[in-house]
């Protein structure tokens, strides 16, 4: 004890990366050279970190674009050193026909930005971005470890039709339900019932709405058709309303028929 500082020895701990040791002192018990009792407390909270920063996930996320990100942020799970982080720390390969090169534009926090520049990528081609941790320091110093890799597709192209479940065929009844299968996964939020339309012969025609679209899926149901003999129903795609995930519109209108027998 030195004037009006207090030092303590601290000895015997064990604790693991992320445990604490939480430390108060209680003024009510300590006295001034006069005798007079202290009041208040002070409590100091220490906590071991001895594992590195690890890249939890980067955005955007894996998924088709019309055009390429230009840039990608990684989110790790602690606040890494800035002076750690270099271009090299962000992997890039895939399959354009000129790869990206990466430059750190930023690090705030746990979040590293980097700037992708100069792709040149056909449809269909990709990029790959791995993150590597081991590369990445923490505030303290500590190594980072494991990595995140995401795959971004050039996706110029529309969905189409690639099947219908019925297909056209002699039914007894018209079908209540059919599943049209795409190409590509569609973006959910792009196909309404506005979308197809039913016409034939049926002395009333079923109407229709889109119970369900999954993926490359959407089902249609059909109610409420009164058909004799011979009599036809034909639903049909209005491709251009419908996009994939990437935003790409669709083309074309094919059709199924399905004839009464």
């Amino acid at each position: 004890v030195a004037g009006s500082t207090a030092v303590f020895g601290l000895s015997g701990a064990l604790c693991a990366n992320g445990e604490t040791t939480i430390l108060t002192i209680d003024g009510s018990s300590v006295t001034d050279a006069a005798t007079n009792s202290g009041t208040g407390s002070a409590v100091a909270t220490f906590t071991i970190d001895n594992a590195g920063p690890s890249p939890s996930s980067i955005s955007p996320f894996a998924a088709s674009f019309i055009i390429m990100p230009t840039s990608v942020s990684v989110m790790f799970d602690e606040s890494v050193l800035a002076s750690s982080v270099a271009a090299t720390d962000l992997g890039i390969s895939g399959t354009c026909a000129t790869l990206p090169t990466a430059s750190v534009t930023g690090v705030a926090g746990a979040v590293v930005t980097f700037v992708l520049s100069g792709a040149t990528c056909a449809d269909g081609q990709t990029i790959i971005v791995t993150s590597l941790g081991s590369d990445v320091t923490d505030l303290l110093g500590n190594a980072g470890s494991n990595n995140q890799v995401v795959t971004y597709t050039k996706d110029t192209t529309g969905p189409s039709v690639a099947s219908f479940l019925p297909a056209t065929d002699l039914v007894i009844s018209i079908p209540t339900s059919v599943n049209i299968t795409f190409d590509e996964t569609l973006s959910a939020g792009s196909v309404t019932a506005a979308d197809f339309a039913v016409s034939g012969t049926c002395n009333i025609l079923p109407t229709h709405s889109v119970s369900a679209v999954a993926g490359q899926q959407v089902f249609i149901a059909l109610s409420g058709a009164v058909c004799a003999n011979g009599q036809t129903a034909t639903l049909t795609v209005n491709g251009s309303g419908i996009n994939d995930t990437a935003g790409n519109a669709g083309s074309g209108s094919p059709v199924v028929t399905y004839t009464v027998d």
